[in-house]
């Protein structure tokens, strides 16, 4: 089966097929994203979209396109129809009127819906049945309230959006399979950023065997497990400030819920902060979780700065950076997927890319089970 991914960046489409049994050829202009989705499996090419003729694809199967939502973004100008994404958008019909796929999957932020209904109107008279609409990713077990406008289409069988399989107020209901509860970002990260597996989080100092939970010594587990089960732990995004604001008060959410949408802006914005009041001073060799605490997790505290005479940083270390594992981790990639580039490049990947947990659920619908794909690399 041949499938093009437009857009593909570091490959969140095609990590999802991959997971169903299909190997999708990628297209996209951002080098450290091809570098990532090749490294990560893919069958990749670098190349400008728009540049290309989609007739020297033959008869493709399915046709996947995420066209970059900067335009369409509230954090973007909101050019819409008449910035460089709304030009990216004709790409969609245009592939589809010249390979004539079996089916096809489009994504995009939310304001994109309007495009998605009109592109309906063009593939209806070639013989598609259509759906548009906007799904939530916490919907699908994604850690993440990520909305996303979705067109499917298919020449040969109906097409309906994938069933939720978790919703935020779960119920008793007759349901066989019962949807379950939005899925935190306690639970996706280890109940966020002090239990977890990722090398923010170090072995310690410990006595009587091996520290499995990787908490430390006895004091610290207790004040660990303390503070997951009080839920003191906050992710302020330093996004959607208040009137006559800062940072400090901007959007908050508990780890307790999901997360809100990653953006290619997470990494310079998002910390996870104890709001317990509790001082925890990591250089202090005696207050716990101090020595299970390593590498570029601390923030310091606002106000404070480096020592000139010595170099030494007085802060009160009570909050955390998100790092690259953790967003790819609320995001539904493996934490070590193999992203390319600097740290600015690393979440502007993840930001721009499906949450592959959402994108699985949509091919579903579309894929045949069990068929994996035999064209070469």
């Amino acid at each position: 089966m041949k499938i093009i991914d437009l857009f593909c960046g570091c490959g969140g489409w095609d990590h999802a097929a991959r997971n169903l049994g299909y190997n999708p050829i990628g297209i996209d202009n951002n080098k450290d994203a091809i570098i990532s989705a090749r490294n990560a499996g893919g069958t990749v090419i670098l190349a400008d979209i728009t540049t290309l003729n989609p007739k020297t694809f033959g008869k493709i199967d399915g046709l996947i396109a995420s066209p970059p939502c900067t335009d369409f973004s509230r954090a973007g100008k909101r050019a819409g129809i008449t910035g460089n994404t709304g030009q990216l958008m004709w790409e969609i019909p245009r592939w589809a009127e010249q390979t004539n796929p079996t089916w096809i999957a489009c994504e995009q932020v939310p304001p994109a819906l309007k495009w998605f209904q009109h592109f309906e109107t063009i593939l209806q008279p070639l013989g598609y049945n259509t759906w548009t609409g906007t799904l939530n990713a916490a919907d699908y077990g994604v850690p993440q309230t990520r909305k996303r406008a979705i067109l499917i289409a298919h020449l040969t069988q109906p097409v309906n959006p994938p069933p939720p399989t978790h919703t935020k107020n779960p119920q008793n209901t007759l349901l066989e399979t019962p949807l379950q509860p939005w899925k935190t970002m306690a639970e996706a990260l280890g109940w966020g950023m002090t239990h977890h597996p990722y090398r923010t989080i170090a072995s310690s100092r410990t006595t009587g065997g091996p520290d499995k939970e990787k908490l430390g010594g006895s004091a610290a587990r207790k004040f660990v497990h303390q503070e997951q089960q009080q839920g003191r732990w906050i992710v302020n995004t330093g996004a959607d400030w208040k009137k006559n604001g800062n940072r400090t008060n901007a959007q908050q959410r508990n780890i307790n819920q999901p997360a809100p949408t990653i953006t290619t802006q997470s990494g310079h914005q998002w910390k996870i902060n104890n709001q317990s009041g509790t001082n925890i001073d990591l250089n202090w060799p005696h207050t716990r979780p101090s020595t299970t605490i390593a590498n570029r997790a601390l923030i310091p505290h606002p106000g404070t700065n480096k020592n000139r005479h010595n170099n030494a940083t007085k802060s009160r270390n009570d909050g955390f950076k998100i790092e690259t594992e953790h967003a790819l981790t609320l995001q539904t990639f493996p934490p070590n997927y193999p992203l390319h580039g600097n740290k600015t490049s690393q979440f502007r990947q993840i930001g721009n890319a499906i949450p592959p947990q959402l994108a699985q659920h949509i091919l579903q619908t579309l894929l045949p089970p069990n068929q994996p794909q035999t064209h070469k690399k």
